[in-house]
């Protein structure tokens, strides 16, 4: 792991290996916040985009809201939403646009792990960013690219 100071702040574990719940708080870096990361993120969303609406006939019959669908896309073209972004609402993180899915490839109204684990996702997510990871990600979300 990388860290070192940049204002991210991340719960590690305890200071103690015999206690549990006095947590230590180091500082992280978030690969997504990066500026060559945030390129290559807008060159994945608009890629993809691109690639969905050019086999947009095939998507009309695997999508369950199919004009919604086409909605999400064309919002992720004009920048104004991202397909993969985050499942909490943490400050600590670097912005991301609003998401069509999260770090767990699910909609932000279909997460069900407790807010602790969803942070762990989005946390995993900003630190280890590669552009592969949203591709994954979309593929895994697949039948969701059609959630407002």
């Amino acid at each position: 792991n990388k860290f070192h100071a940049s204002g991210s702040k991340s719960i590690v574990g305890s200071d103690s290996s015999n206690v549990s719940g006095d947590y230590v708080s180091i500082d992280k870096k978030f690969i997504i916040g990066s500026p060559a990361s945030r390129r290559s993120k807008n060159l994945v969303d608009t890629v993809v985009s691109l690639l969905l609406l050019l086999s947009l006939p095939v998507h009309l019959f695997t999508q369950k809201k199919p004009l919604q669908f086409i909605k999400n896309i064309f919002f992720v073209l004009i920048r104004k939403k991202t397909w993969v972004g985050y499942a909490t609402t943490n400050s600590n993180l670097p912005p991301l646009k609003k998401s069509i899915i999260t770090s767990t490839a699910l909609p932000v109204q279909l997460n069900e792990l407790p807010a602790e684990s969803l942070l762990a996702s989005d946390e995993w997510y900003a630190a280890g960013y590669t552009p592969y990871t949203d591709v994954k990600k979309i593929g895994r979300g697949y039948p969701y690219l059609c959630y407002p």
